[in-house]
């Protein structure tokens, strides 16, 4: 790599690294795409809290707001990239070689940013404590993969 510091170009020996990260997602001969959702979920959760937080302050607490607010601002988060790392996922999922005999909604509801969206209805419905499949038909909604997946269909077949 080569820079100009006082009229003299001085060449330096490139750093090798294992990834390297472009717009938010690793790339790299030994490194997943999925490598980013750890950030991603990390982002997302410190957003949450303070959405939560938020909405709580100034009364909006409410299932309409708070719904419309986590679509915008923490799933789109969650969700960033999800064209190219969401394959991978999605097959995580949809894999049958689940020992335990649980189905894909129980499959799903296994991955932690499908556990934060559950924090976040659990918040929004005033409870410490209520089943999942409760949860998500109270606030008419669907774990994040369905979302995932509409996005990486769209992508992969126009």
């Amino acid at each position: 790599m080569a820079s100009h510091e006082g009229g003299v170009t001085v060449y330096r020996q490139l750093e090798v690294v294992d990834r390297a990260r472009y717009l938010g997602i690793y790339y790299g001969p030994n490194t997943t795409f999925v490598s980013c959702t750890k950030e991603l979920f990390k982002v997302g959760q410190r957003v949450m809290y303070v959405l939560i937080h938020k909405l709580s302050r100034q009364g909006l607490l409410l299932p309409r707001i708070g719904l419309k607010c986590f679509d915008a601002q923490i799933r789109s988060i969650l969700s960033y990239g999800v064209q190219v790392w969401g394959p991978e996922r999605l097959l995580e999922v949809l894999r049958a070689e689940d020992t335990a005999g649980c189905g894909c909604f129980e499959k799903a509801l296994k991955d932690p940013m499908v556990t934060l969206q559950q924090s976040f209805l659990r918040a929004l419905a005033g409870v410490k404590v209520a089943p999942n499949n409760l949860l998500f038909r109270e606030f008419d909604q669907y774990p994040l993969q369905v979302f995932w997946a509409k996005l990486v269909f769209r992508f992969w077949t126009e």
